[in-house]
């Protein structure tokens, strides 16, 4: 049954099932069809979709691993921007064009639809110039047309002889050949890889005519025998007759020795007991029943022990499989009978890579603890060696890429992890693999700083603005929040901070400036990782910043300014660290100057019962000790008025002589331009005070000119 039988029998069951339901109102989707086009044959959202996972999917038939697809999208309403986001998982063959005002069409090349599962393709699209842009998935799932079969030449199998037979396949490589053998109850199998060959492995355990059954495991799904995605082909069958051994078969103990190339070394083995076996005797073991055979390995039975067993000295001097048949045990060209064992060569290294996320393969053996990472061993008969990795989790292999030349490992360093070097054990021996634990060191963000300057603690994180402080700024002291450095499975461990500290006054002039530190901030004692790391040089107390100034924060006068920046010192890290800089002003409400004025054209009217309506008065000559008020939350923007009191000596420059002239004492209050930086302005006076010489209270108002001493 293909594919788009099974969908429309999924889609019977679903509306069969669904009869007297009300069905719930479902958001309508961003396109109206979706087609996969590829060779002759049409994939459709409408009629291809499938529920995996409790997720809908658009599924499509793939006969090879690379294969190159159509796509064709029908939007409810064309986008003013569409495109499809790169993926490693396939290559654009063309950019998408939207064909005759109906839809969007591209095609795909995919890399490897079987060892590729995640298929999702991800659209931008942007429904109009001004509107935002939007990403929408497309999920998508690959159905393989594999079939596979093995073709005996002979129906006989005997027991105690594992037969080998070649698969084929349409798709050999969706096969899974994990190498480990399955136990039933007639036979045990195994699927593996030999010299790049697909192979089942079948060895009987009772005679008599058997029916063998297998279903064969795959990567990617296939349709079973009732149209559903399954994991598994269907069953292959095959019936045997199962004989008894054709010679005396005397099982080792141990199923596996590991020969040396370079040299002979002797491996005591323990035989099954036999009465034809002589002690002190060396037997040729062969490949073969056929005489002057290959010569595998000697034997030679040094005594019989209490368990019913003859220990033996091995020499191995070939190497062998069990999948390839017997061993032939001969005393001289006779044969006395089978057995089996596998010899391996000794495994050799000549380079150990180690991959990260997010980094290349790399010959430096370092890892965090709780970072996961690949090993890549390389080297010689490394397919048959066990190879143990001491307070590492292991994670399971993948079976498709174990080789004799190169093995991977898939790892991860424990949070917990107490050793500072873990050696890699081949074979039970140590190897040459040295994998070095390395505390974290990462930069975190500034978030575990905090600094008082005279409100209390305060974490520099959450300070964005500029700090207007209204008072002198006596001091201003760092601490490290130690409990925030080392999250509870986040590391960021040692942290190595720089401060510079600037000071200015209100002009822009440099009063002051220091590099401090740099400094150790380390996570507190609730770290997990605390009692690894290196605490000897970690700043524990507090830094009070004028400790390290010639010139003290106290210099500070109205509006001078403090620039502090917190960085982290880059040599220490292998990525960018991060920076802070907060600015603290020395803020003032009012400023106190004095001023000098020549009002001209004052109207002044002095207070009496008898006074006549003042006129305007000449030049006069004004000394006010005033008060500029600034803006409040702005930094040293003043107010456009002043306050002050002072002296007013009227008509000073006034030379007619008529002209009335006399001191006063008065209080001004001024309005002038709010442009800083000018020492001549004009601005407008209204107050009162009192003539000395006459002796009368006045007021004024009037322009006058001002210079800013």
């Amino acid at each position: 049954m293909r594919l788009h039988q099974f969908l429309l029998f999924s889609a019977l069951l679903v509306a069969f099932s669904a009869m007297g339901q009300k069905k719930p109102t479902a958001q309508k989707p961003w396109f109206d069809a979706i087609e996969i086009h590829q060779g002759n044959r049409l994939f459709t959202w409408e009629t291809h979709q499938v529920s995996v996972n409790k997720s809908q999917q658009l599924a499509f038939e793939f006969d090879r691993s690379k294969e190159t697809y159509q796509f064709k999208i029908f939007p409810r309403k064309p986008f003013y921007h569409f495109a499809i986001l790169p993926s490693e998982v396939f290559k654009i063959k063309d950019s998408v064009l939207f064909v005759n005002d109906e839809y969007y069409s591209f095609k795909l090349s995919f890399n490897d639809l079987i060892n590729d599962k995640n298929l999702e393709l991800y659209f931008e699209w942007q429904q109009d110039s001004l509107g935002p842009k939007k990403t929408v998935a497309l999920p998508l799932i690959a159905v393989a047309t594999t079939t596979a079969d093995f073709y005996p030449s002979s129906n006989e199998l005997f027991l105690g002889e594992i037969q080998r037979f070649e698969l084929e396949s349409t798709q050999h490589e969706n096969l899974v050949m994990d190498g480990l053998w399955q136990t039933g109850e007639d036979f045990n199998y195994r699927l593996a890889m030999e010299d790049d060959k697909h192979y089942i492995f079948i060895e009987p355990k009772k005679t008599g005519e058997r029916v063998f059954q297998v279903a064969l495991p795959v990567h990617r799904p296939v349709l079973d025998s009732l149209g559903q995605l399954s994991y598994e082909l269907p069953a292959v069958t095959k019936t045997f007759a199962v004989k008894s051994s054709r010679f005396p078969f005397v099982r080792m103990v141990e199923r596996e020795v590991i020969r040396d190339p370079n040299q002979i070394v002797k491996v005591e083995v323990t035989l099954e007991n036999n009465r034809y076996v002589k002690l002190n005797q060396v037997y040729r073991v062969e490949a073969s029943e056929v005489a002057n055979s290959p010569i595998i390995a000697e034997l030679l039975p040094l005594r019989r022990l209490s368990n019913d067993k003859i220990l033996c000295e091995f020499r191995p001097l070939n190497n062998h499989s069990i999948n390839r048949g017997f061993l032939y045990v001969k005393d001289g060209t006779n044969l006395l009978f089978l057995t089996n064992i596998d010899i391996r060569p000794k495994p050799s290294l000549k380079k150990v890579l180690l991959l990260k996320n997010g980094s290349d393969w790399s010959q430096e053996l370092n890892v965090k603890p709780g970072e996961r990472f690949t090993l890549r061993v390389e080297g010689g008969f490394l397919k048959t060696a066990t190879f143990l990795f001491p307070e590492l989790t292991q994670f399971k292999d993948d079976t498709t890429q174990v080789a004799d030349n190169v093995r991977l490992f898939h790892l991860q360093a424990p949070i917990t992890i107490e050793q500072s070097r873990v050696n890699v054990i081949m074979n039970g021996e140590a190897s040459s693999i040295d994998i070095q634990i390395q505390e974290h060191q990462t930069p975190r963000p500034l978030d575990f700083i905090e600094v008082d300057y005279g409100v209390g603690l305060i974490n520099i994180a959450t300070i964005n603005q500029p700090i207007l402080f209204p008072r002198t700024v006596s001091d201003v002291v760092i601490r490290f929040d130690r409990k925030k450095i080392d999250a509870a499975e986040q590391f960021y461990g040692k942290q190595h901070i720089r401060v510079r500290v600037r000071m200015e006054d209100k002009n822009g002039a440099l009063i002051e400036t220091a590099t401090l530190g740099p400094f150790w901030g380390c996570p507190d004692e609730s770290a997990l990782r605390y009692a690894f790391y290196a605490t000897a040089n970690c700043r524990l107390d507090e830094i009070r910043i004028n400790d390290f100034l010639n010139r003290k924060t106290t210099v500070v006068q109205e509006w001078g300014r403090i620039e502090i920046t917190f960085e982290h010192v880059s040599t220490s890290y292998a990525t960018e660290g991060y920076s802070k800089r907060i600015v603290i002003y020395n803020q003032r409400r009012a400023t106190f100057d004095v001023d000098v004025s020549i009002p001209a054209g004052l109207f002044v009217q002095k207070i009496g019962a008898d006074q006549d309506l003042a006129s305007l008065t000449g030049i006069s000559f004004a000394m006010v000790a005033q008060f500029s008020f600034y803006r409040k939350n702005e930094i040293q923007q003043v107010l456009p008025y002043k306050i002050g009191a002072g002296f007013l000596a009227q008509n000073t420059f006034n030379f007619q002589p008529d002209a009335t002239r006399d001191l006063g004492l008065v209080i001004l209050g001024s309005v002038y331009p709010v442009k800083t930086g000018r020492k001549i302005s004009f601005p407008l006076y209204v107050g009162g005070g009192y003539f000395l010489q006459e002796g009368k209270f006045f007021v004024l108002v009037g322009p006058g000119i001002r210079i800013t001493l």
